[in-house]
């Protein structure tokens, strides 16, 4: 299952998600990789 998760950025930041969006980036895509890379050391403990 898919969960969405909405974030506020500031108008700066915003500017610089268009512009990777401008270099054929998705937002959407971008972030996820962002994510992926920086959660990438992290375990979790099987329920």
């Amino acid at each position: 299952m898919k969960n969405k998760i909405l974030v506020p950025v500031s108008p700066q930041l915003k500017a610089k998600l268009d512009a990777k969006r401008a270099e054929g980036f998705t937002i959407n895509g971008f972030v996820r990789a962002t994510l992926e890379k920086a959660l990438a050391g992290v375990k979790v403990p099987r329920r």
